[in-house]
C-alpha cells in the first residue's frame, strides 16, 4: 500500500479555493467519491499538480491499521516506526496523516475523510511517482 501527503501549504499558494474543498469538504460527498463530485475533482485536480508526494510504502491491507502507524507519537512516524512501514521520506519529520490524503492499495485510491476512507472510483494514476517525489502529472 502507498500514501500520499496532501502539500496544503503548496495547493493554498496555487488555490485556497482547491486546499479548502479537500481539507474541509462542505458537502456530504457519499462513501464513493466519483468525477463529478467536488471532492473527487478537486483531489484528482492537486494530484494531477503535483500537490501529493508518495511518503511511505506500508505492508498489510487494513487502512485502518496505515493511518493508525502513520500517526506521530513521541517520535515522528517516519523516523522510529512500526516493521510495516518504509518511509520513503525521512526529512523533514513527517505530519500525521489526516483528512485529503490518499492512500492506494492494489491499485485502488482511498481519500481519508472525516468519516473513514473513501474509495475514488477511477483515480488511478497513469504513471507511479517515484518514492518522495510528486505525485505524477497525467
Amino acid at each position: 500500500m502507498r500514501l500520499y501527503h496532501f502539500d496544503k501549504k503548496a495547493a493554498s499558494k496555487h488555490s485556497r479555493d482547491l486546499r479548502w474543498k479537500i481539507t474541509v469538504p462542505t458537502e456530504n460527498s457519499g462513501y464513493k467519491l466519483e468525477e463529478g463530485n467536488v471532492l473527487f475533482d478537486a483531489m484528482r485536480e492537486a494530484f494531477d499538480l503535483g500537490f501529493y508526494t508518495h511518503v511511505a510504502d506500508i505492508e498489510g491491507d487494513s487502512l485502518h491499521r496505515a493511518f493508525g502507524v502513520t500517526q506521530n507519537g513521541a517520535h515522528p512516524w517516519n523516523r522510529e516506526c512500526a516493521a510495516e512501514i518504509h518511509p520513503v521520506l525521512f526529512d523533514p519529520p513527517a505530519r500525521n496523516t489526516c483528512a485529503g490524503d490518499i492512500f492506494e492499495r492494489d491499485g485502488t485510491f482511498f481519500a481519508v475523510t472525516r468519516y473513514g476512507f473513501n474509495p475514488l472510483v477511477e483515480f488511478a494514476a497513469t504513471q507511479k511517482a517515484e518514492p518522495g517525489s510528486p505525485a505524477p502529472q497525467v
